[in-house]
């Protein structure tokens, strides 16, 4: 067996969101058979650069499919839910964030989501990148 030169480190995947721009990711994935309760989207996320006392305002929108709907392309997304985030002071400390989604577009059990992540550079005054590094949709 090789000896290792240098202790492993993880290596988490990122997508940069500019203090400057509006800019949002969209994920689709599959509600289970078993969901039924109240909805919170989590993430992990750091700073590019030192922001203390900075802030982030997270959105969130969600756009559901059952199966059989017609006029997919037609669908618009539920209002938005929203949530300031004091981002954490120093450069490349990981933070994290719940927001809590009541606008759900009426999801259920089986339903096919469309979860639209955007940054509100209007109502943010952070520098540099947001870099989220994941996310988590939970309910209960």
């Amino acid at each position: 067996m090789k000896a290792q030169v240098a202790t492993a480190k993880p290596v988490l995947p990122q997508i940069n969101f500019d203090a400057a721009t509006d800019e949002g990711r969209m994920f689709v994935f599959r509600l289970p058979e078993g969901y039924t309760g109240t909805p919170t989207v989590h993430g992990l996320y750091k700073m590019e650069s030192a922001n203390a006392a900075k802030s982030a305002e997270i959105n969130i929108q969600i756009a559901a499919f059952s199966d059989g709907d017609a006029d997919w392309s037609a669908t618009a997304f539920a209002a938005t839910n929203t949530e300031d985030e004091t981002v954490p002071a120093g450069a490349d400390d990981a933070g994290s964030f719940e927001v809590a989604i009541s606008n759900d577009d009426s999801i259920v059990a089986g339903d096919w989501i469309c979860l639209l992540f955007w940054i509100d550079t209007s109502d943010s005054d952070f520098a540099d990148d947001f870099q989220l590094m994941s996310l988590e949709f939970r309910y209960e």
